[in-house]
């Protein structure tokens, strides 16, 4: 089965509606219980900056417990820590005068 799920994300991959692929997938129900498929998907979405759409995909993929489960749990943990840090750099910090800092323009919107 681990082949079918390759090839599902590879043929994603390379297709120019990945979302639209993603959504047939799932009508589909294949793959449905592979983790690599909710991961390929969420980092798509939050290459695109779908940051909400990317954590539901997660989800998603955690409530059907997609194997293997803590792969795919350890990847949404380390996207709550890319988002905590971008979350953390876009804050508005004080500096010595006790002015907030304008961290508008350091900010990247992913």
């Amino acid at each position: 089965m681990q082949i079918i799920t390759t090839t599902t994300t590879t043929y994603m991959d390379f297709s120019p509606n990945y979302e639209a692929v993603f959504r047939e997938i799932e009508q589909l129900k294949v793959c449905l219980d592979k983790a690599l498929l909710y991961e390929s998907y969420a980092l798509f979405l939050e290459a695109k900056g779908m940051m909400n759409e990317a954590h539901f995909v997660y989800q998603s993929g955690i409530s059907r417990n997609a194997e293997p489960i803590e792969k795919l749990k350890k990847a949404h943990a380390y996207f709550l820590e890319r988002m905590q840090a971008i979350i953390n750099a876009c804050s508005h910090k004080k500096v010595d005068g006790g002015s907030p800092l304008n961290s508008g323009s350091n900010c990247i919107n992913p």
